[in-house]
């Protein structure tokens, strides 16, 4: 089933599997990232894939070879905002693990792009167009979650929008690209994606993982008064993807840290709701992360009277960040963070729930 899947990516005409063939085609927004996707980029980005797994004679012969053993075998994710950056990397460490993973993005280049590297290093993956601030659009990836893969053990909440601005009138700030007016636009758009967004998903996640039995892991505990069996498993794991800037303060960042504060009071109280079903819900905290959204940062508080001050130079950004925003003195890579939710998601962290970890190079101390 998983080679028939493949031969069907392998043409401009069926580059999408289930969950697209559902979206409405009469959105010009849609139709126009359908035609992107299904263009020769995507066939072309599969067909090297494909001629990359022909070169080992062994991984043709025995494809889920490296996933049987793993710890996540068998095992399903959801992992939103995947097209790129710290979630392609969540998508990527989840499917190396045995995992089979939904790519949910809104950018469908990059959301099959993501589903093409992990196909070529021998994971399992399907892309699911998704808008964050539809709630049919969560609806129909949940449903095709279940009917692609049979069930949902992961979800991973990572989509993300970025607002700057403040509330004390553009131009009364730092004068660069942060140091103006919030709107209720901005506010709405905001909160659709960084906090309803997670709502929306976990709301309909939760169905499909009360339907699960408990994974397996016992502990036997002898510390001298007996032995003690212990049952840690879970019915399903979610980890929101929330933000330092979740509790400590930002210039000219006000409406990102608010709903990244919402985030992690949505992960506690949900965890707390959700015990008595065995169902873990956890988030991490990063700090400065070599990402688009980092550059984007970059690019806002370089500009002043529209003169770039740092010339859209990467490397000075990040040096800058890494600098001023971390122990360790540089900025973290996307697969950091990929780990941390790694752990927080799997039987490894059976005995914590309602937790933010925090991965930001020491910022917060």
């Amino acid at each position: 089933m998983r080679t028939e899947r493949r031969v069907l990516l392998s043409t401009a005409q069926h580059s999408y599997r289930t969950c697209f063939k559902h979206t409405a085609m009469d959105n010009p927004t849609v139709a126009a990232l359908a035609g992107l996707a299904a263009g020769a980029a995507v066939a072309t980005m599969y067909a090297t894939a494909s001629a990359q797994r022909a070169e080992s004679a062994d991984k043709a012969a025995h494809p889920n070879a490296a996933a049987s053993s793993s710890t996540m075998a068998g095992h399903v994710a959801v992992v939103t905002g995947s097209g790129g950056g710290i979630g392609r990397s969540i998508a990527e460490k989840f499917a190396a693990a045995g995992a089979s993973v939904m790519v949910a993005d809104f950018n469908a280049a990059a959301g099959e792009a993501t589903v093409a590297k992990i196909y070529a290093a021998g994971g399992e993956a399907t892309f699911c167009l998704w808008d964050a601030t539809k709630e049919a659009d969560t609806v129909r990836l949940m449903a095709t979650t279940k009917a692609t893969y049979g069930r949902l053990d992961h979800l991973v909440n990572n989509a993300v929008r970025f607002v700057f601005g403040h509330l004390r009138g553009a131009g009364a700030g730092s004068g660069t690209g942060t140091d103006r007016d919030v709107t209720d636009e901005d506010w709405k758009a905001l909160f659709e994606t960084n906090v309803l967004g997670y709502a929306r998903t976990i709301k309909h996640a939760l169905p499909l993982m009360r339907l699960n039995q408990p994974s397996d892991k016992i502990i036997h505990n002898d510390q001298g008064a007996g032995v003690a069996r212990l049952d840690c498993g879970s019915r399903g794991s979610i980890v929101n993807v929330a933000s330092v800037s979740s509790w400590i303060a930002q210039p000219e960042f006000i409406p990102y840290n608010i709903s990244k504060g919402g985030v992690s009071q949505m992960t506690k109280c949900c965890a707390l709701d959700f015990a008595d079903e065995r169902i873990r819900v956890n988030a991490v905290g990063p700090g400065t992360i070599d990402t688009q959204g980092a550059y984007g940062h970059m690019k806002a508080i370089g500009t002043n009277d529209g003169v770039s001050l740092v010339d859209n130079d990467y490397a000075e950004g990040k040096k800058f960040f890494g600098t001023f925003a971390s122990c360790a003195k540089r900025m973290a890579a996307p697969d950091e963070v990929a780990s941390a939710v790694f752990f927080l998601a799997s039987d490894e962290a059976s005995y914590i729930t309602g937790e933010l970890l925090v991965v930001d190079g020491g910022l917060s101390i």
